[in-house]
């Protein structure tokens, strides 16, 4: 909560442009918590902030940040097309910033999902909150090569080219 608050009052301060802010988790379950029409003010941080639950379970079926992603483009494409200019060209800068654990088994995917969106000339970021307890960044995976199993660091595969790990929230304005 820390951190998406950091972030929606840097955008707003900042005057970076429109803003818009979703929950996910479970499949199809993707809330628009904050949409680009609406100014970002303390009323309205204060309903974002309400709507969350970090209750959700959800499957390696799920796949929640491919689900995020695809409705994402969706909904910058409307984006973009409302503010086309006349010539056909898109005059919006657009960045899809993800704030989460980092921990999901869609990787594959979800590598598409993230070329698919970069390929629209798209930023798309993981703010990746860890633990220093848990670090994601000793995690490792098994695969299977041929007959054996073969085990490498979990960051060595992130579909993420352009990620942050943050250990500490207070160090987040800065990074930003």
């Amino acid at each position: 909560i820390e951190a998406l608050v950091t972030v929606c009052r840097a955008i707003s301060q900042l005057e970076m442009g429109n803003l818009a802010v979703t929950s996910f988790g479970k499949k199809g379950n993707i809330r628009l918590l904050h949409d680009f029409d609406q100014s970002f003010t303390g009323e309205a941080g204060i309903k974002m902030i309400s709507s969350l639950t970090f209750k959700q379970e959800n499957t390696i079926a799920d796949e929640p940040v491919v689900d995020l992603l695809t409705y994402l483009n969706n909904m910058l494409d409307v984006a973009v097309a409302k503010a086309q200019l006349p010539s056909g060209q898109n005059p919006l800068q657009q960045l899809v910033l993800i704030i989460a654990d980092g921990r999901f088994h869609e990787k594959e995917n979800l590598k598409r999902c993230v070329r698919d969106a970069l390929s629209r000339k798209r930023m798309v970021a993981f703010l990746l909150l860890d633990s220093p307890q848990e670090s994601i960044m000793d995690l490792m995976e098994a695969s299977f090569d041929g007959g054996s199993i073969k085990f490498s660091k979990y960051m060595d595969s992130f579909p993420f080219p352009y990620y942050i790990v943050l250990r500490n929230i207070e160090a987040l304005p800065r990074t930003l």
